[in-house]
């Protein structure tokens, strides 16, 4: 699961950049006519004919005379505009490179249990929350976090079994660019950022796979910071114009770590390609 310091920092970007887009989407105005309806095809009459110009007595001038723009229509132009907010949740599926994890499990740290088959790529389910703010012309900048869990057993050994769980997230400061087509919105960008693996031992008896933490077992955590630069592409679909959006993107990050798992491994760099499902709140 997410650590909480990451569930904190991730609230935290939420919700600026939910009141500062709430702030932006206020201030931005759309023009007026000088002219109220009616008036324009006299106007331009007088323009042409500035001898004839005055003698339709039933001319008028309405310089209070505002069109009506509905919310949703100044959001629609908005998201066009490539201005606005939007936050909102994804899950999805990383192809996790356990090289590093396999390493760290075929040393020491085993205390000589046996883990066969180990995989070089594995499937962990994740999930995440992002949230940008459009600043222009289709930019975006923002916030985004994600993390998962799964875990591997050892072979019994004197009837015990080890189990080693692993836990990783990360978040990064998200930078985009945007294309809008009618309601389709294709998006390219990268972040960089900060994360964590974490990993921890169990050693005690397995009894259907219902695992606790008493004193009858053996637990330790090995953990790994490592630094994360991401490339991915996206696109959603606007179903309801200023208030939801529902889409899948395609992201490349990788992970660079200098120290890896401390005194247990080495440093390493590992490409965890994923893809994500997203749900999107707001104009764009």
């Amino acid at each position: 699961m997410l650590h909480t310091k990451s569930l904190k920092a991730l609230t935290t970007i939420a919700v600026t950049v939910f009141l500062a887009g709430s702030v932006l989407a206020q201030n931005d105005q759309q023009p007026s006519p000088e002219y109220g309806p009616g008036n324009r095809e006299q106007v331009q009459d007088n323009l042409n004919n500035p001898e004839t110009a005055g003698d339709d007595k039933n001319y008028t001038v309405n310089d209070n005379s505002k069109p009506s723009v509905s919310w949703l229509d100044r959001a629609e132009q908005n998201r066009i505009n490539g201005r606005g907010f939007s936050g909102g949740f994804f899950n999805g599926v990383t192809l996790m490179d356990f090289e590093p994890i396999n390493y760290l499990l075929e040393t020491s740290f085993n205390m000589g249990y046996s883990f066969e088959d180990l995989e070089r790529f594995k499937p962990v389910f994740t999930v995440g929350t992002v949230g940008y703010l459009g600043i222009k012309n289709g930019f975006r900048i923002g916030g985004i976090g994600q993390g998962g869990m799964t875990f591997v057993h050892s072979e019994a050994q004197n009837g015990n079994t080890m189990r080693a769980e692993i836990d990783f997230d990360y978040s990064a400061l998200l930078v985009e660019k945007s294309f809008v087509r009618n309601r389709l919105n294709i998006v390219a960008g990268g972040s960089i950022g900060r994360g964590s693996i974490e990993i921890e031992r169990y050693i005690g008896e397995k009894h259907n796979f219902d695992w606790t933490e008493d004193d009858d077992y053996d637990l330790k955590k090995a953990e790994a910071k490592f630094m994360v630069l991401e490339a991915h592409t996206s696109f959603t679909y606007t179903v309801a114009p200023g208030i939801f959006h529902i889409g899948a993107a395609g992201s490349i990050p990788g992970f660079i770590s200098q120290d890896g798992f401390n005194s247990y491994s080495r440093d390493f760099y590992t490409v965890n390609p994923m893809i994500r499902m997203m749900f999107i709140f707001g104009n764009l």
